[in-house]
């Protein structure tokens, strides 16, 4: 159908086996000169042995003649050469071939001694070409002195056992002496080349076969040429001398080396440390070869090869302390630029390290500054929300207040927290953990969000889990909530499930599996590997509101801190599950937490409490709390006024405030420990910094609790009970206690229409006590109702309106499907 396309298929796959039937045609005759060689079949016959002398030479110049058409223009020229090199000394052969045929004996010298000696030059020609990596002037001539002193000290061999003979033997015979002279001289050379390959080979990078092959390949024609000279002087040398084979397999060699090269594969990795030996001693090894030859035959006096012994150990040694004297300037060079990086090193380090204390320094500020204000608006919501008169737009708007200041605060520590992650700074703070009170805590956050989209919230934990571990409750809550807040953004229907499985459990540590799942909208393989980047947000728009993209990020982070790695499964349109697994010590188990009321006094005297405070705000803030419950409140602006103030009147308790003008709070705490009157008085340090460290600096000054702001009035309630050793006076009517949260996870079940289109015409008008009382009038006469009953009063007690109103649609809508 296609006969061209066939035909010019056909010529590239021909064209494709071409090189390696020459190379399998060059092995077998190579093969069959060898075994010629140790059977001698037909010896005598001078045409047999140089017909099979030839016959592999012929497979392997066309194989390398093959590899330069091949070649790129870069290394076309290199290895054209070695074809070149493996062409000359074919036609060498051919013409000593006819030369013996001839006259039985040929002449020397000869033209097939020129082509023979033209190998060598051809080959430096060839590694001219070769492309090497960039020597500095110092690494070049490092280099050509190793090279220079170690063939040197093989010329001093070859001087003595074939150079100094040769010149003896053709006294009358310059032609033929020259002749004789340069074949060592160019093993000499091919020994150069070799050594070059050896030294400026590259360590740790792989050996190239064609690099093994070429070497080897000049290494066999070095040493048969050796053994065909001295054959050649002793006058033993015949066609069927063995070392003829070194010839051959020498030209094989290389033309393997030139086919080789077209796919560049590596030999063997150059990786082990005994391969730079070359490098180091091999100079040396050459500079005592040499010194042993010349003691060895020094008693022959003055013949001329000893002369040359003498004389060529005398150039080694030369060429060994101009080594040395490059060796020394490049070592100082070096040692010069060590200290100087050095110098530079620490420099950086100098500047790093004033980098890092000048963004603590930052964090510090940056932090104090963003949490005093924050500290008044979420304060006085508490106080507020604290009075039973209000009414319930009152306690809807101050609610709003205290939500939206808690936002800010998350996403004020979101910034924080990263800014800690990259300067090395975010710490662990680990503590005991009671778990069931731990996860109820969590459920009744998360559960909130969850109702106002309808969506089942479930908690499932192993049956045999401890009661309380060791663990930074307040980064393990951050990771958790993240997670969760994230499963209840994502999703529109269905639920959100948090499991805590026990994976295994000693004596003394347990190992937790945390895992968070959701009915969502999943995430595609690209949004995972997003997910844990700074900033980055997926889903679409309207789901990325109320975040920073930091949540995941940091969570990540403490993970990894807390000896865990968080993982996720995910699929579009399945939802997602995330988990990580952590290892806990145990802790000691406490009691279950009463239901707890609202403090309204204590027992016994008053109490005096000099608070110091720099902002006006803050002051006022814990005079309203603290003179409501009974106390005696005296204010300072600062340490300084603070420390007169307590030696005027001293106080029971001091709230000191860490960074103030004038005399900050650490200053102020260390003096009042120097003070008779106040050595003895608890201070509670208040700090917008939430690191060890300031927790650490604050003890150390003397401080006896450590709060932060904004300031929880429970938190700072119960160190002063635990300071002053007072006895709380509570309100009658407890607040409702968090394990008493109900059973979100129960089925709901919705009324009738009818009776569902009159609470949402309730919600509608916002009429939040008539909708109350109508589902508990629900909850009363049926039931099955009570879930979804429950659940309403829930979301009207807390003022959840929209809560309400996306409830009752939700499942009007079920209704209204056939």
């Amino acid at each position: 159908m296609y006969p061209n396309r066939t035909r010019s298929a056909r010529r590239v796959f021909q064209a494709a086996l071409l090189p390696f039937w020459l190379m399998l045609t060059m092995l077998l005759l190579g093969l069959v000169y060898v075994h010629w060689l140790v059977v001698q079949w037909g010896a005598q016959s001078l045409w047999v042995s140089n017909l099979l002398f030839q016959l592999p030479l012929i497979p392997a110049a066309l194989l390398a003649w093959y590899v330069v058409a091949s070649h790129q223009q870069g290394k076309r020229r290199a290895w054209a050469f070695v074809a070149l090199a493996v062409t000359a000394y074919l036609v060498a052969s051919f013409i000593w071939w006819y030369l013996q045929e001839s006259v039985d004996v040929p002449p020397f010298p000869s033209l097939a001694d020129a082509l023979y000696l033209l190998y060598t030059p051809f080959l430096v020609l060839a590694f001219l070409f070769f492309p090497h990596g960039p020597y500095r002037p110092v690494e070049a001539l490092r280099l050509g002195l190793d090279i220079a002193i170690i063939v040197a000290a093989a010329a001093v061999f070859s001087w003595y056992f074939l150079l100094a003979p040769t010149i003896l033997a053709f006294p009358d015979q310059p032609l033929a002496l020259a002749v004789a002279l340069a074949y060592p001289v160019m093993d000499l050379v091919l020994l150069s080349l070799v050594l070059l390959m050896v030294l400026r080979q590259p360590r740790g990078e792989p050996l190239k076969q064609e690099t093994l092959y070429l070497g080897g390949g000049m290494v066999l024609m070095g040493m048969a040429d050796s053994f065909y000279f001295f054959g050649v002087v002793e006058g033993t040398f015949t066609n069927s001398s063995w070392y003829n084979a070194g010839f051959i397999g020498s030209n094989i060699l290389v033309a393997l080396a030139a086919y080789t090269s077209l796919s560049g594969r590596s030999a063997f990795e150059w990786r082990k440390p005994g391969w730079q030996w070359p490098r180091l001693y091999l100079p040396y090894a050459a500079v005592l070869a040499s010194y042993t030859l010349m003691l060895f035959r020094a008693s022959e006096g003055d013949g001329l090869a000893s002369i040359g012994v003498q004389w060529g150990a005398a150039i080694v040694t030369l060429l060994v302390i101009a080594r040395q004297i490059v060796t020394f300037a490049e070592n100082d060079r070096l040692n010069r630029e060590l200290q100087a990086n050095s110098r530079r090193l620490e420099e950086a380090k100098d500047k790093a390290e004033a980098a890092n204390r000048a963004k603590s320094t930052f964090l510090s500020v940056m932090s104090h500054e963003l949490r005093t204000p924050l500290n008044a608006v979420l304060g006085y919501a508490q106080i507020l929300l604290q009075d039973k008169a209000l009414s319930e737009r009152q306690v809807l708007g101050l609610s709003t207040i205290r939500s939206s200041g808690q936002h800010l605060l998350t996403l004020i520590n979101d910034v924080l927290d990263l800014a800690k992650v990259e300067a090395g700074r975010l710490e662990l703070v680990p503590g005991p953990v009671q778990l069931p009170d731990f996860l109820v805590a969590i459920g009744d956050m998360i559960r909130v969000r969850a109702e106002e989209k309808s969506l089942l919230y479930q908690q499932e934990t192993s049956p045999d889990l401890p009661q309380a571990v060791t663990v930074d409750e307040r980064r393990l809550r951050q990771v958790l909530l993240n997670l969760l807040g994230n499963a209840v953004k994502f999703t529109d229907r269905g639920q959100v499930t948090l499991r805590l499985l026990l994976r295994g459990q000693d004596e003394d540590e347990v190992r937790l599996r945390f895992e968070v799942e959701d009915s969502g909208v999943g995430l595609t393989p690209d949004q995972r590997e997003r997910i844990f980047l700074p900033f980055e947000q997926v889903g679409d728009l309207t789901r990325r509101a109320g975040g920073t993209g930091l949540g995941l990020p940091i969570s990540c982070q403490l993970v990894r801190q807390m000896g865990g790695d968080i993982q996720v499964e995910s699929e579009p349109g399945r939802g997602s599950r995330f988990w990580f697994e952590l290892r806990l010590p145990l802790a000691d188990a406490r009691p279950a937490q009463q239901a707890q009321h609202r403090v309204i006094g204590y027992e016994g005297a008053a109490r005096r409490i000099l608070v110091v405070d720099d902002v006006a705000a803050n002051r006022a803030l814990l005079q309203a709390l603290l003179g409501e419950l009974g106390f005696e409140v005296l204010m300072a602006e600062n340490g300084e006024e603070g420390l007169r103030l307590a030696a005027e009147s001293p106080p029971d308790l001091i709230l000191m405030d860490r960074v103030m003008p004038v005399m900050d709070g650490l200053a102020a705490t260390r003096k009042a420990r120097a003070l008779p009157a106040l050595e003895t008085v608890p201070i509670i340090m208040v700090s917008a910094a939430t690191t060890q460290d300031d927790r650490t600096d604050a003890f150390a000054a003397g401080a006896n609790a450590f709060v932060t702001k904004p300031i929880d009035l429970q938190e700072v309630l119960q160190s002063i009970g635990t300071l002053l050793d007072l006895v709380w006076r509570y309100d009658s009517v407890p607040d409702e206690p968090a394990s008493e949260s109900r059973a979100a996870s129960a089925t709901l079940i919705p009324p009738s229409r009818v009776t569902l289109e009159a609470l949402h015409r309730l919600a509608l008008a916002g009429n939040l006590r008539e909708l109350h009382q109508r589902a508990g009038q629900l909850a009363a006469g049926d039931p099955r109702h009570r879930p979804f009953a429950e659940r309403l009063m829930r979301l009207a007690d807390d003022f959840r309106s929209r809560a309400v109103l996306k409830l009752i649609e939700t499942h009007l809508g079920e209704k209204a499907q056939p």
